[in-house]
């Protein structure tokens, strides 16, 4: 095997030293010699992805002037959800109902109920069916009464009065309806109290 010299071009057969025989220039050995790199296959398929990503750098509004099938296919698909999306929420939308009048004298109720608690916690006992509803307005002589619990007492929204009964430890309210006959199925009886607003006012109290 022979060797050349890079530097003189001498060819020489044995390799001694580290030096050329003819000029003496340090060599270096063969076996430490580094092949050239090859180059960039063409086919190399990161060069080929970022050859096929040079559209990206284009304006979006590029692709649709090339392709106006393409827009075409948007442009009616965007339509058809648009639609869709429009007449699926007209059926979910419920128009407003203003309250029947059932529905406030049930609110009413409520809160005659309530203030019949708050009277039961000062006089520890509900009005008597003699006193009515009026005990919760004005005094009707009981101790430890510390209304008025209900600012005023106007009939239900029918004109008809409340209907209220007290027997020991039980009451019954209620509405005679819209006939204004007590003891008929339209009669609207009193709903639970509302314990949340009674224990509001105790606090406020006991400050």
């Amino acid at each position: 095997m022979k060797y050349r010299c890079p530097h003189c071009q001498h060819l020489f057969e044995t390799f001694r030293d580290s030096k050329c025989p003819a000029c003496g220039k340090n060599l270096r050995h063969p076996y430490k010699w580094k092949a050239p790199k090859a180059e960039a296959s063409p086919r190399n398929p990161i060069q080929t992805r970022l050859a096929d990503t040079r559209h990206l750098r284009q304006p979006i509004w590029m692709m649709f002037v090339n392709r106006p099938r393409f827009l075409l296919w948007v442009l009616g698909g965007s339509i058809l959800v648009v639609g869709f999306l429009l007449t699926s929420n007209i059926g979910t939308v419920t128009p407003y109902r203003p309250p029947t009048k059932i529905f406030q004298t049930r609110r009413e109720l409520v809160v005659i109920r309530t203030a019949l608690e708050w009277f039961r916690v000062h006089c520890k006992r509900y009005p008597t069916t003699e006193e009515g509803l009026k005990a919760l307005v004005r005094n009707p002589g009981v101790a430890g009464w510390q209304g008025y619990y209900l600012e005023s007492l106007a009939p239900d929204l029918w004109g008809h009065p409340f209907q209220y009964s007290s027997d020991t430890d039980e009451v019954d309210l209620y509405s005679s309806g819209p006939d204004g006959k007590p003891g008929t199925p339209d009669d609207i009886p009193a709903p639970p109290p509302d314990y949340k607003a009674l224990a509001r006012r105790l606090v406020k109290e006991k400050r």
